[in-house]
């Protein structure tokens, strides 16, 4: 109870920060989608990322009905344009697919997604207006970094104190407290290059609290064992050293290895080594070149993919186009992998819901068809055009850092199932997180 009652007023808090100081809203709402990413509310519960938009959207309408008198325009390129269209047709047919899924799943617990995608809505226009003080790159990274460094204390604490004080395994309060950790973890990919800005600040406050994110965000990777995290730290490793230098780059590698040497003397058994963790990132970024290949272990994917390609899933264009409907996936498959995969049935498939649960990929392209699909990776392709034309001088040679962010976004959609993340929306939206971040905006 005492949960519900402190994750719950932390929306109340947000709203009225916005309410009495519009400024804040960029910071606010950045903090809240970043922070209430893992929290699960009633060991089954993720809308807390949901119930902080809708407050920091009543903020922001309160704010506008009592502060007439500040400018509300808001001038925008024709990329911007279309960016804005593409994401409203986007969020209309989502909408129209979560009413199709609720229908054909006979669930009015499925109005949820309906509302999900309707409240996305409001937020593109609101933060598309210069009352809420539309930040640059410097500022932004300032905030994300801010946020994710809360974040990662929080989550690498609630571990330690559920180990410490309540005797309960960091690993068995996933999918119950918090999410997965790919899924706890997704911050990190637009946390790293927020992260890169920073270490490379003229400011010593700014060059700290990049260093000290960055250490956060290692622990928290080694402390709950993600694959997913050691490889998005290593591969911003690699991007990030012509844009930081040498010397920086020392001290990035220094702080990784030191981690790793300190996890395998005081925090893993016997067995993990650092030679084993070198061996095992050789052997996962081999994995990642044949993620769907009959050779991957990774049985549950293979299978999957094997499902989805299907002719007899496929029997019309009309479902080939415009998928089952939204939230459909986990039970749209289960026949055919009885059907043509029975020896992995059982490990696929739970027995308390006789669903397969599927990364966010495959379940957009079951849920939504082609279109879906598409007017999706539409919005990433637009949200890689408007970095690449607006970081043309000062931040030049941050360029592919933040693309290479926009890219991680999208291969996490082949690891776990983040549809139901806001920040995901709210990284690829017009004048969204990654837009701002690389604003030559100071």
């Amino acid at each position: 109870m005492f949960t519900w009652i402190a994750y719950l007023s932390s929306g109340i808090v947000a709203m009225l920060l916005i309410i009495l100081k519009p400024k804040l809203f960029w910071p606010v709402l950045i903090f809240s989608m970043i922070f209430s990413i893992g929290i699960i509310l009633g060991r089954q519960y993720t809308f807390l990322d949901e119930y902080m938009l809708v407050c920091v959207f009543l903020g922001a309408l309160i704010s506008k009905r009592f502060k007439k008198d500040i400018d509300d325009s808001n001038n925008g390129n024709i990329i911007d344009m279309f960016h804005v269209w593409i994401f409203l047709i986007f969020i209309a047919y989502m909408v129209l697919q979560s009413i199709r899924g609720m229908i054909i799943l006979a669930s009015f617990q499925k109005i949820r997604w309906i509302i999900f995608f309707i409240i996305l809505i409001p937020l593109l226009f609101i933060s598309s207006k210069k009352r809420f003080s539309r930040p640059g790159a410097k500022t932004v990274s300032i905030i994300i970094a801010s946020s994710a460094l809360f974040y990662f204390l929080f989550y690498i604490n609630y571990g330690a104190f559920t180990e410490l004080f309540r005797g309960v395994s960091r690993y068995d309060i996933q999918c119950t407290e918090w999410a997965s950790t790919a899924y706890s973890l997704f911050p990190l990919a637009v946390a790293m290059p927020a992260i890169i800005f920073l270490i490379n600040a003229k400011e010593k406050q700014y060059k700290l609290l990049g260093w000290l994110t960055l250490v956060a965000s290692i622990f928290a990777s080694f402390y709950y064992d993600s694959r997913i995290g050691w490889l998005t730290i290593i591969a911003f490793f690699i991007i990030s050293v012509p844009v930081i230098g040498i010397k920086k780059s020392i001290g990035y590698a220094i702080i990784f290895v030191a981690t790793l040497f300190f996890f395998s003397f005081f925090l893993w058994p016997a067995w993990r080594t650092p030679k084993q963790f070198s061996q095992d990132m050789v052997y996962t970024s081999k994995q990642i070149g044949k993620i769907y290949s009959k050779d991957n272990r990774d049985k549950h994917r293979h299978v999957l993919l094997q499902v989805m390609l299907k002719k007899e899933l496929w029997n019309d264009a009309k479902k080939l186009l415009f998928g089952y409907g939204f939230r459909t996936h986990g039970f749209v498959v289960v026949p055919y992998i009885t059907k043509f995969f029975k020896n992995d049935a059982p490990m696929l498939i739970n027995s308390k819901t006789h669903q397969v649960a599927t990364e966010a990929f495959q379940a957009m392209f079951i849920d939504t068809g082609l279109v879906g699909v598409l007017l999706l990776f539409s919005n990433f392709v637009f949200t890689g055009i408007k970095i690449f034309a607006q970081t043309k001088k000062f931040l030049r040679k941050y360029r592919y850092i933040f693309l290479s962010s926009l890219m991680l976004i999208f291969f996490w959609l082949f690891v776990i199932n983040i549809i139901d993340v806001i920040l995901l929306y709210f990284a690829i939206s017009p004048n969204g997180l990654l837009v701002q971040l690389s604003s030559e905006k100071s």
